[in-house]
């Protein structure tokens, strides 16, 4: 899997009732592994007239981890939405690709 130097936390959605009877999502960790971190392009798009970057990142980790799309990874304090979750790269690791949360 190569060098695995980063701490990452997995976060799982779990619905919550509002003052206003919404359910909205609030993510609580389930996990804290090592991982391999890959700076990718990112996207730049337009949001109430200001430009804003959405970097991807390639996570690395150890196939025995539960990723599952809607879940989040937190790194460094930044939080990103998992975007694809690729076993078939490279045996006994799962690459997770990723887009910062803004």
């Amino acid at each position: 899997a190569g060098l695995l130097q980063y701490r990452i936390t997995f976060l799982r959605p779990v619905l919550t009732e509002t003052d206003y009877s919404a359910n909205e999502p609030e993510y609580v960790p389930v996990g804290t592994v090592w991982a391999r971190v890959q700076h990718k392009s990112g996207s730049l798009e337009i949001s109430a007239e200001m430009l804003v970057n959405r970097p991807k990142v390639v996570f690395t980790v150890r196939d025995h981890v539960k990723a599952e799309y809607g879940m989040l990874i937190e790194a460094d304090g930044v939080q990103y939405v998992i975007l694809d979750i690729d076993s078939t790269t490279e045996r006994g690791v799962l690459k997770i690709t990723t887009e910062a949360k803004v």
